[in-house]
């Protein structure tokens, strides 16, 4: 079983502990089948559990727990209401306009499924202006993004003063792996032996990616190592023969012996940078370097991205790829 195979049953089964603790009304869980991703559900249903919660507190919804919530509930709530909860989250919770507009898309997402099934009449959410909840495009986003070479070499550094050998060696591996791939952490954390193709004329490795829920060969993607990447690959391949290893599959591992799991890279990376650098950091790193150095098509393959616009907005960073030439002008 692949590992985000794994991770999808999991987070299924945590949902679904939730649901049950709570006593969660079917015509509510019946929302989340159409959702493919397990840890997507999970998303789902914070952002409707805490509007409901609020709700009730709020005497929005006349009830007292969540088990007592029915569709007639739901459908007599106003759009004032709902304005009132985004303004609550806005200026008493401080939420940020990115996470507010996601949580507005999941709650539309919800009541677009209760009109479908005809349990209301309408969607409230669409009756919400979208222009309060855009963040504004500046071009601080991308930088901001970007990690400071500087916190890089420090987080390194840190890493190297470590007495445990298994962390000096393997936690430098990951960055460099991560910098020289772009991979997502859950994609480096699920690679597996047999996904590595270190000897091949231009070294690479197949990837499950984020979307894709094939979970065979059929279903992953190439994608190209840098030089550094294959040789702290290879590296890492040498010291693994030494470990007593648990997890035959996986390529990196904890000091078990277990596969390296992604909440552990990114408490790796938010330990030894001192919460600076995240693992998804190393990504807009490597993908601004590769439009740089080759072209915006082999930047967007690389990334796995459905079209170079994506790459363009939300990754590649034209200041930090030319910044430089300022000082010759």
């Amino acid at each position: 079983m692949y590992y985000k195979e794994e991770l999808q049953i999991k987070n299924g089964e945590k949902l679904q502990s939730s649901f049950e603790k709570d006593n969660v009304p079917q015509f509510i869980q019946e929302f989340f089948y159409g959702i493919a991703s397990r840890a997507g559900r999970i998303n789902y249903w914070s952002t409707i559990k805490a509007f409901l919660q609020w709700a009730m507190e709020n005497k929005v919804i006349e009830k007292d727990s969540l088990s007592d919530i029915c569709p007639e509930d739901l459908d007599n709530i106003r759009s004032p209401k709902m304005i009132l909860y985004f303004d609550y989250l806005k200026y008493k919770q401080g939420i940020a306009l990115t996470t507010l507009q996601t949580k507005k898309n999941y709650l539309s997402s919800f009541w677009s499924y209760l009109v479908r099934e005809q349990y209301v009449g309408h969607n409230i959410i669409h009756s919400i202006k979208s222009d309060e909840f855009k963040p504004a495009k500046t071009n601080r986003k991308k930088m901001l993004k970007m990690p400071r070479q500087q916190d890089i070499n420090t987080m390194l550094e840190k890493m190297s003063r470590k007495n445990d050998l298994f962390i000096r060696i393997r936690n430098p591996i990951v960055v460099r792996v991560l910098r020289g791939t772009g991979l997502r952490e859950s994609e480096l954390a699920g690679l597996d032996v047999n996904d590595l193709f270190l000897d091949s004329e231009t070294p690479y490795i197949l990837v499950i990616s984020k979307g894709s829920y094939q979970y065979d060969e059929d279903g992953k993607d190439i994608v190209y190592l840098t030089k550094d990447a294959t040789d702290a690959l290879r590296e890492w391949m040498e010291f693994r023969k030494t470990l007593h290893v648990q997890n035959q599959k996986a390529v990196f591992l904890n000091k078990n012996g277990n596969r390296m799991n992604e909440d552990n890279i990114k408490k790796m990376f938010s330990y030894y940078s001192d919460g600076k650098i995240s693992p998804h950091m190393m990504r807009h790193d490597y993908i601004t370097t590769i439009s740089k150095e080759t072209d915006i098509t082999f930047a967007a393959e690389q990334a796995r991205h459905k079209s170079t616009n994506i790459t363009i907005s939300t990754y590649d960073s034209g200041a930090s790829r030319s910044l430089q030439a300022l000082q010759n002008l």
